[in-house]
């Protein structure tokens, strides 16, 4: 059995008392304890400010880049992260769907990635209406540079 486990520990000196909070957990499929068996890992480079979608839903999981991302029946782990050395460029992730440059549609804004910025969060790659391609996970950078993006997906 594969075994995948996130850690996270933060450390503040904000006010008169330090903070330290530390957590970790195994990446689990859903409802059973067993680990997670798929990784796709992908680094693009963006070169406009239209929505790309990053990982595609409602499919089987394995083809990052095809219809294919992500799986809706099961239980996914989603880990982006904004790898520009400049902290003024960012992208915005969101669930929706990219459809080209002006067809864009957002169901949900998740964060704003600064340079340097990640996240990690869970996905359940499902739609949240009826129109079957807005449970996608979409990013879009604020300008039309080079701007380097690592994502991987854990289903």
């Amino acid at each position: 059995m594969a075994t995948t486990t996130a850690s996270l520990s933060l450390t503040n000196d904000i006010g008169s008392s330090t903070a330290t909070i530390s957590a970790s957990f195994d990446l689990l499929k859903a409802g059973s304890a067993e680990g997670m068996d798929n990784l796709t890992s992908v680094k693009k480079i963006l070169k406009s400010t239209n929505q790309v979608d990053l990982i595609t839903a409602l499919s089987t999981p394995g083809n990052v880049g095809t219809a294919d991302d992500a799986s809706s029946t099961s239980h996914n782990f989603v880990y982006i992260h904004n790898a520009s050395t400049d902290s003024t460029e960012f992208i915005t992730v969101t669930q929706g769907h990219a459809a080209g440059a002006s067809t864009e549609v957002i169901i949900e804004q998740i964060g704003r990635l600064y340079g340097g910025d990640w996240m990690f969060f869970p996905w359940n790659a499902q739609v949240t209406n009826d129109a079957a391609d807005v449970g996608d996970i979409c990013i879009k950078p604020n300008v039309a540079t080079e701007m380097p993006i690592e994502f991987m997906l854990f289903s």
